[in-house]
């Protein structure tokens, strides 16, 4: 529990209610694994408190990268439930992008996109930055790997899409496609 007291303040000659914080037991949960925000919101103060305490009882901050693998226990035991079928919320490992409609999935943890995970399980490497996934019949979610090629550079992707494109303009030119002007939408006519 925190205790108040008062103390005057210089300006206004007002006095405002300050909190004194226990700093040795914020520096022991800190050094047990509790993380900034656990700290701080237990404390109802600020980050920024908080790593001022520790600063100068001289304890080194952990990084980002120690962060994430520490935290609190109930932190670990969120995390560890949040990712697997523990969580009532799970769909079996797998999102669909509501912006993209990319299927995403977990790979060791880390979210991402499940073409790109079955294109590089397929050629045993990781894509390079100018390697574009293209899907052939267009669908985000048929991750098949028939339907996946490998492209080089937006060159070759846009040109993919152009051809396509015209395609269809040449469809709609022989009356197969024709457009809805209510609805504003192209269709096939059968």
């Amino acid at each position: 529990m925190l205790t108040p007291i008062l103390r005057k303040r210089a300006s206004n000659g007002r006095f405002i209610r300050e909190y004194i914080l226990p700093k040795d037991e914020i520096v022991s949960k800190y050094k047990k694994g509790w993380a900034l925000n656990d700290l701080k919101n237990l404390f109802c103060c600020d980050r920024s408190v908080i790593k001022k305490i520790l600063k100068e009882n001289y304890v080194k901050l952990r990084n980002n990268k120690e962060a994430r693998q520490g935290g609190t226990l109930y932190y670990q035991k969120i995390k560890s439930t949040r990712l697997n079928k523990n969580n009532p919320n799970w769909k079996g490992g797998f999102t669909i992008g509501k912006k993209t409609n990319y299927v995403y999935i977990l790979n060791k943890g880390i979210r991402q996109q499940e073409h790109q995970y079955i294109m590089e399980k397929k050629i045993k490497r990781k894509l390079l930055s100018n390697e574009f996934i293209h899907h052939i019949d267009g669908v985000r979610s048929n991750n098949k790997i028939n339907n996946l090629i490998i492209l080089n550079g937006h060159k070759w992707h846009n040109k993919v899409h152009a051809s396509l494109q015209s395609i269809a303009y040449a469809l709609v030119r022989l009356k197969v496609i024709k457009f809805n002007r209510k609805i504003l939408e192209y269709f096939i006519n059968f």
